[in-house]
């Protein structure tokens, strides 16, 4: 995803890196350097959270001198379940490491409503969450004060530009990455649909109210190379579509079995029939040009595919599928056709 070879989805170590130099440097809430980690007011935004009465704690007030006192600038966007759904907003704000515990879950930086400490937690890998890139500061990097700004520090795929910190020996994006592009200039897919999210087999982006000027920080206008600049409102920049909804073509890879009556799904793709005599009703194919579904009956009984209302397959009111028959429709956008 990244194309700058120098910048990196930071890994678990990096994040520790990072946090045990900002206790050693007084970062906590106290000015203490060492024994507990008390830094979460000191890399977290002051505005955007939920009010907490917990001394030192993101969301209180006090301390005022210590609140973002590093730049890094995290905020309680919250994140996108494995439901599918936005929540927490105001309490949690969770940056992806690039480092796996398990083969469903991975690692990411957490600040939290409440809490004094910035830490590393094992989340399930469902989850939509902020991602930032990091890199090795330059020994002329390194000379200059905690928390300097790095103008311009990282270009995205897609022509964005993006602000950095400079903290310890590393140069950190103070601003969340709302790239659309992966760096072969493949779009990246913005999933918008909760439904779609949960039943997700393939990479896709997301955003807070489907709004990818959420995806930043300080929820701001986008800015691009060159100065060129996108409103909110704005679809596509130089031919880039950047609000785009997953639509079906991103599902290409999904397989579901079933046994009993179904209507087809958008998020559908590929369907095998392992038993039972029964009808499968298509969508209509009204809005969906391209949509295709591959389906094989591997039962014994006799499968028919029923369009909605008047459309037809290939000129039929129906189709059916004896056992090891297999059939590939596409949608013309009026009525389904074998391909």
């Amino acid at each position: 995803m990244v194309s700058d070879t120098d910048w990196a989805v930071p890994t678990e170590t990096d994040f520790t890196t990072l946090i045990n130099y900002l206790i050693a440097q007084g970062f906590n809430y106290d000015d203490t350097t060492t024994g507990n980690n008390k830094i979460g007011k000191a890399v977290s935004k002051a505005t955007g959270w939920n009010v907490s009465a917990v001394e030192g704690a993101v969301g209180n007030t006090d301390y005022a001198a210590k609140r973002n006192i590093t730049g890094l600038s995290i905020s309680g966007e919250g994140y996108r379940n494995g439901d599918g759904e936005d929540v927490s907003v105001g309490v949690d704000g969770l940056i992806w490491t690039a480092s796996e515990d398990s083969s469903t879950k991975a690692y990411i930086g957490a600040v939290k409503k409440g809490d004094i400490y910035f830490q590393v937690v094992s989340v399930v890998k469902l989850f939509g969450a902020n991602i930032r890139l990091v890199r090795t500061a330059s020994i002329e990097e390194q000379a200059l004060v905690d928390g300097t700004e790095i103008v311009d520090a990282y270009t995205g795929n897609d022509e964005k530009v993006y602000q950095g910190v400079k903290l310890g020996t590393q140069i950190w994006l103070k601003e969340n990455l709302a790239e659309t592009l992966y760096s072969d200039g493949t779009k990246i897919i913005e999933c918008q649909s909760a439904t779609v999210w949960a039943a997700l087999t393939v990479p896709a982006l997301c955003s807070y109210d489907n709004d990818l000027t959420n995806s930043i920080a300080d929820k701001g206008e986008l800015r691009w190379k060159d100065n060129k600049k996108m409103p909110a409102d704005q679809i596509s920049y130089d031919g880039v579509t950047v609000k785009e909804t997953l639509d079906d073509l991103w599902v290409s890879n999904s397989y579901k079995i079933i046994s009993a009556a179904y209507t087809l799904l958008a998020t559908d793709s590929n369907i095998e029939i392992s038993e039972n005599t029964f009808i499968i009703t298509l969508p209509t194919a009204v809005d969906i040009t391209g949509k295709k579904y591959t389906i094989i009956n591997a039962g014994t009984g006799v499968v028919t595919l029923t369009p909605a209302g008047s459309e037809m397959i290939n000129g039929d009111a129906s189709f059916s599928l004896n056992q090891w028959d297999a059939i590939t429709i596409i949608s013309n956008g009026t009525n389904w056709r074998i391909i």
